[in-house]
């Protein structure tokens, strides 16, 4: 009984109200907003018949009451599509993260390739020049310098990383 009758108060409440504007609802003239409120007020209800309130704004402690209708409650499906929007939102910018990480590795691999074939033919062309003096200790292996050796391995490395 107590709750019917703070439904029907929210009916002629203008900030309730105002929820049902967006839906094509128009108020009713204050004339007609008296006279209901008043005829609210006279509906006999019984005498251990609780008595709900809307909180309109946060109220501490008391917006907790047994009897109160909460501004910070929600409804089980409010609470859900909010859980799944939040889901959704996760996931699209997870999706951003990855896709942004798998253009960085497929630059690094990129990059990484082009240094080995610019090794490889370094490789050829020191082995080419140095196949015409075979005796001669010089400081490469492979027709590669120590430096080029040494980067080319980390390369290699780096490749077998990705």
């Amino acid at each position: 009984q107590g709750l019917l009758k703070a439904w029907l108060r929210t009916l002629y409440d203008a900030d309730s109200f105002d929820l049902c504007t967006p839906f094509g609802f128009t108020a009713a003239p204050p004339s007609i907003q008296t006279k209901a409120m008043e005829a609210i007020d006279n509906i006999v209800t019984s005498p251990d018949a609780p008595e709900f309130t809307f909180e309109k704004s946060t109220d501490a402690g008391a917006g907790q009451g047994p009897y109160v209708l909460s501004v910070k409650r929600r409804s089980g499906t409010e609470y859900k599509l909010s859980t799944l929007e939040s889901m959704v939102t996760d996931t699209v910018d997870n999706e951003a993260l990855l896709t942004k990480s798998m253009e960085d590795l497929q630059a690094e691999v990129r990059s990484v390739t082009a240094k080995v074939d610019t090794l490889e033919d370094t490789v050829a062309a020191n082995a080419s020049s140095n196949g015409s003096d075979a005796g001669t200790p010089t400081s490469t292996t492979n027709g590669m310098s120590t430096a080029e050796r040494a980067e080319f391995e980390q390369l290699k490395k780096e490749l077998s990383l990705l």
